[in-house]
């Protein structure tokens, strides 16, 4: 028993000193190339241009986890019972992670307010991630304490992190001022194919897989087999999502309307005469 403590200590700490560093070098490297001529600003961007190299980093080693326990033969072979050492130590990182970019929004709107309406300001202005990343570190430093189980709906959760590779690449085009370039716009395009896959569909996958082990109807699984944490986990998990790719649908679907609407109303070229 104090091994494993250790061990999820050390994990944490290891977690939090690397992005730390991470966070550290990545302000260092833009306020030494890339500063502004209002200091203040300098800060906050450089503030900002480290939370998206963070989350970058961040989703490499959680999605890459949950692909690498997904593809474990104990798991794959057995998605009810199939066992990865990954389980618990992963979700130390994932809680680590939301606990500095949670202090890292702290910061920024410390950068933002005067100091008597630091604290009011952040949570009217922050309210949205306080309470996802609130509600997620309660989960997951559950699931590091006590869940010994259900490694195969883990995984699933871990690899949903894919798509923060390319949020967090959004972040530092749009913190460089590359938010309407091409790349951008490519970039927004695979972060909503990748956000499907894993976010969306990835769900009903496993849900499926469960079923299919068990020899039972999903909705046989959903009502009586699924135990009621995994339930309420797996509907909380996918109604955020389903919230979020609704954004961007509908934020995709805007900005074609608009760029359709600007083309069409475009000046006709006038005609040159001899």
């Amino acid at each position: 028993m104090v091994s494993l403590e250790f061990s999820r200590l050390a994990v944490f700490g290891g977690t939090a000193l690397t992005y730390s560093a991470v966070w550290l070098l990545a302000r260092w490297g833009y306020n030494r190339w890339l500063p502004r001529q209002d200091s203040s600003v300098t800060q906050l961007y450089s503030a900002q241009f480290a939370e998206h190299c963070c989350g970058i980093l961040h989703g490499l080693v959680l999605g890459g986890a949950g692909y690498v326990m997904v593809n474990t033969a104990a798991v794959r072979d057995d998605v009810l019972a199939g066992q990865s050492p990954l389980l618990q130590p992963m979700a130390v990182v994932m809680a680590t992670y939301l606990l500095g970019d949670t202090l890292n929004l702290f910061y920024q709107q410390t950068l933002r307010s005067k100091p008597s309406h630091v604290w009011q300001d952040f949570f009217r202005f922050n309210r949205t991630m306080v309470v996802h990343h609130g509600a997620t570190m309660i989960g997951f430093f559950t699931v590091a304490a006590y869940l010994q189980r259900a490694h195969y709906f883990m995984a699933t959760i871990y690899m949903a992190e894919f798509s923060s590779v390319f949020l967090g690449v959004r972040g530092l085009l749009s913190t460089l001022g590359l938010k309407n370039a091409r790349l951008a716009t490519v970039n927004n395009l695979i972060f909503m194919l990748v956000f499907f896959r894993f976010r969306i569909l990835s769900v009903p996958l496993m849900i499926g897989d469960y079923a299919a082990a068990l020899e039972t109807t999903v909705l046989d699984l959903l009502l009586h087999r699924m135990h009621r944490a995994c339930f309420w986990g797996t509907i909380g998990f996918w109604a955020l999502q389903m919230f979020w790719f609704q954004q961007m649908v509908s934020i995709l679907f805007n900005t074609l309307h608009r760029a359709m609407r600007d083309s069409t109303s475009a000046p006709e070229p006038s005609e040159k005469h001899d």
